[in-house]
């Protein structure tokens, strides 16, 4: 928590996206850490920024409407982030982002969301739902092809779900090149965001968030 707070530290003017996986009551075979977090560890990062009175923001904000904070997001779809962190973030009034590979939700694999709860989340306005592509593969071990295949399928899906516009993407693995970017833009995505460490202003596009 420490190391949090100085991430933030005399940096109120940065914007930034703090990307999740799995919020969780206790970790297992995660040795980095890096797919899941403990509740109490994540609702007192959030806390700590709330009582350091940073905004949060909407990737929507962010992108489109020049306004500057904090923007949650969550990869993969996992069930807890709508178990746990969900609640947490309503109560608090905080806008969030989950991006999700239907795969998942298709393979009914506990662990993940269901089509009831992806529509109800997408009914929330502090919600805003977004593509992690359809299969979860690394895009850049996939012919042109296969890959405009996997985001263009995600998206449909998503939408025909949802019956709502899916603007957004995030890199399965943060895995992408120049070839992909192209790709995400030519498959009808506005932005999309990457597992680069670093401040929203200092992105290279708006196909490379930070």
């Amino acid at each position: 928590l420490v190391n949090f707070f100085i991430l933030f530290k005399n940096k109120k003017n940065d914007s930034r996206v703090l990307m999740y996986h799995g919020i969780s009551e206790s970790i297992h075979n995660d040795i980095l850490g890096i797919y899941n977090l403990d509740k109490d560890r994540f609702q007192k990062q959030i806390n700590c920024l709330l009582k350091k009175n940073i905004k949060f923001v909407s990737i929507d904000d962010l992108i489109n409407n020049n306004k500057k904070g904090i923007a949650i997001s969550f990869d993969d779809g996992y069930v807890n982030c709508f178990n746990l962190a969900y609640p947490f973030l309503k109560k608090n009034s905080i806008p969030f982002s989950i991006f999700i590979s239907p795969n998942f939700i298709e393979s009914g694999e506990k662990n993940f969301l269901d089509q009831s709860m992806v529509i109800n989340l997408s009914k929330d306005p502090l919600v805003t739902i977004g593509s992690h592509s359809y299969n979860h593969f690394n895009l850049t071990q996939l012919t042109e092809e296969a890959a405009l295949q996997e985001l263009c399928k995600s998206k449909q899906w998503l939408e025909k779900l949802t019956n709502t516009k899916i603007d957004y993407f995030s890199y399965p693995h943060g895995k992408y090149n120049f070839k992909i970017l192209k790709i995400v833009e030519k498959a009808g995505y506005k932005a999309a965001f990457t597992s680069n460490f670093g401040s929203f202003e200092n992105s290279k596009s708006n196909f490379e968030i930070n």
